[in-house]
């Protein structure tokens, strides 16, 4: 019962050597041809991707990079996105102080840990 597996591993370094090779192939394109040459922009969107997916994977011994985030702020993170990418750029200019605002308020009136006793087990 010794079947071999169809899965191929993806791993980070394999993630970002394509992304090097394809940000340097593109480069390389650019420099020899210029902007005429379709090939230059095609590598180096791939090459943007890779690097934004080796960013995000996981790497030995660790868990991905989102495994701790919860419904709620991944919720939030979304419809702060829309929200952003349809308001105009002077409700924006408000937008940034009230952020900030935000983040200091939080940072000082965020919970304290508690310090919970050691069990001892005799």
């Amino acid at each position: 019962m010794n079947q071999k597996s169809d899965k191929v591993e993806i791993t980070r370094l394999k993630v970002g050597i394509i992304a090097i090779i394809c940000l340097t192939l593109a480069l390389i394109v650019f420099l020899v041809s210029g902007k005429t040459n379709l090939w230059m922009p095609g590598l180096l969107r791939v090459g943007v991707l890779c690097s934004a997916v080796c960013l995000a994977l996981p790497g030995k011994n660790q868990k991905a990079a989102w495994a701790n985030v919860s419904p709620t702020v991944a919720w939030g993170l979304l419809i702060g996105l829309i929200i952003l990418t349809r308001v105009r750029l002077k409700f924006f200019i408000i937008l940034i102080p009230l952020g900030i605002a935000a983040l200091i308020l939080g940072t000082l009136f965020k919970p304290k840990e508690k310090q919970r006793p050691q069990n001892r087990q005799e």
